[in-house]
């Protein structure tokens, strides 16, 4: 598979516990780092974790 086949995206991703709790797709960066922001607001920050990863979707 070629790179021109690929569509890259952002994911926001929610961690409770060690356990993986949510996953949401953006189309840029900023958006999924907005979506980190609301998550750490309301987070344990002992336990839990946020973050945000760039992902290849392959057609």
């Amino acid at each position: 598979m070629t790179v021109a086949n690929k569509q890259k995206i952002w994911a926001a991703i929610k961690i409770e516990r060690g356990f993986p709790i949510e996953v949401k797709g953006y189309q840029n960066r900023k958006s999924a780092e907005k979506q980190e922001q609301v998550w750490r607001k309301h987070i344990n920050l002992d336990y839990d974790e946020t973050g945000v990863l760039e992902m290849s979707v392959s057609k």
